[in-house]
């Protein structure tokens, strides 16, 4: 992470912090965020070369319009961290993800609401 101090000259150190990061509010955009993404949310983005060469698959010129065909997108296949794989495939894991993580999330609520014997 960058020195915050030195590339704000100490401005902006009043200001108030934002959470969970707890850096001043102007302070922000210095933070590359992606280190406090947990590290199934950074998977998505191993995903983006096969989302590229579906969608190069899946358009085509005709004349001087551009037709896109979902179907040769959506089954498109190609490799993600080294396993072969379809375009509707990795959009599934990703969801499946999706719902685990914002399970996890709701029962870490309701845990830290309801503890055990009290």
């Amino acid at each position: 992470m960058p020195d915050l101090e030195a590339l704000t000259a100490g401005l902006g150190e009043g200001g108030r912090k934002v959470e969970p990061f707890g850096v001043p509010e102007r302070s922000l955009h210095f933070i590359d965020l992606e280190y406090f993404f947990p590290d199934d949310a950074r998977r998505s983005y191993d995903a983006l070369p096969l989302i590229g060469h579906a969608a190069q698959a899946a358009y085509t010129r005709d004349g001087t319009s551009w037709k896109f065909d979902a179907d040769k997108f959506y089954h498109f296949k190609g490799t993600v961290n080294g396993k072969a794989t379809t375009v509707l495939q990795m959009k599934a894991r990703q969801m499946a993800w999706g719902v685990k993580r914002t399970q996890r999330l709701w029962r870490k609520a309701w845990d830290e609401g309801h503890p055990a014997g009290g």
